[in-house]
């Protein structure tokens, strides 16, 4: 099973993320989102080869691993 560890700026990011969640859409919302975004991580840490390989860049990254991605300012679910 993998780890996951979060910097001091993740997770002052995923506070910011929760307390502006909860201000538009409330403490359950907010709650949803971080333990969703959480379950991810978790996810990506015991499968660290999920996702389409990105060829792109030259390195061995994966992409496209997560239902969110910001656009425009905002959050968009898959």
């Amino acid at each position: 099973m993998g780890t996951v560890t979060y910097s001091a700026m993740a997770r002052t990011d995923m506070v910011d993320l929760w307390v502006w969640i909860a201000s538009k859409s409330g403490a359950d919302a907010a709650d949803t989102i971080t333990d969703r975004i959480e379950r991810w991580l978790a996810m990506l840490a015991d499968n660290p080869m999920m996702g389409q390989k990105e060829l792109q860049t030259g390195l061995s990254a994966r992409g496209d691993v997560t239902p969110f991605w910001p656009t425009r300012g905002r959050w968009v679910t898959a």
